[in-house]
């Protein structure tokens, strides 16, 4: 049985105007964390109850964006890991549960989307900041404020770069990648 946590249902009743269901999935993966990776359909379900979602809908919304990929795919998909639902490939689960190295996930979150998509030019050559922070938050079990802190020690340790170009977000690169 899933407890939900009220405070979880009034962020996401004042976030999820729309109904997004990938943010609503990151937001749930976020910050309820389980013993296996991902959200479990039970979770989900309880969530989508206390905030009113139907779960005919939220079912459909999931089964139209759900892949079985165990790699990173193209598109804004969600992922099964085991018996869960996830933003991120279970191939990233295996290797990123539990570091805290940054550099480790640019590596591992940029070698799939070239495998996946070939040669990526320079200016893609790094993982948008937010969506680091994002996975730190996943895997690692960090709070936003604790993966910005790590960011930081880590680029003055010049573990990474954070290259700001003409993209609106900061980007996060290896430093090998600094062009």
């Amino acid at each position: 049985m899933v407890i939900v946590d009220e405070k979880l249902v009034d962020d996401l009743s004042l976030r999820d105007r729309e109904y997004q269901i990938d943010d609503f999935v990151t937001y749930l993966e976020r910050h309820h964390h389980g013993e296996e990776p991902g959200i479990s359909m039970e979770c989900l379900d309880a969530y989508a109850d206390a905030l009113g979602y139907d779960r005919d809908r939220t079912h459909a919304l999931l089964e139209e964006r759900l892949t079985d990929s165990s790699t990173w795919t193209p598109g804004n998909n969600l992922y099964r890991v085991g018996e869960n639902v996830s933003v991120y490939p279970p191939s990233w689960h295996e290797q990123l549960s539990d570091t805290i190295d940054i550099a480790e996930y640019v590596r591992v979150m940029l070698e799939e989307k070239v495998a996946a998509t070939g040669r990526l030019p320079p200016a893609r050559r790094g993982v948008p900041q937010p969506d680091v922070l994002t996975a730190i938050e996943i895997f690692a079990d960090l709070d936003r404020e604790m993966g910005e802190d790590l960011l930081k020690k880590q680029r003055q340790e010049g573990s990474i770069v954070v290259f700001a170009s003409q993209n609106p977000e900061d980007l996060v690169r290896l430093p090998k990648t600094e062009e």
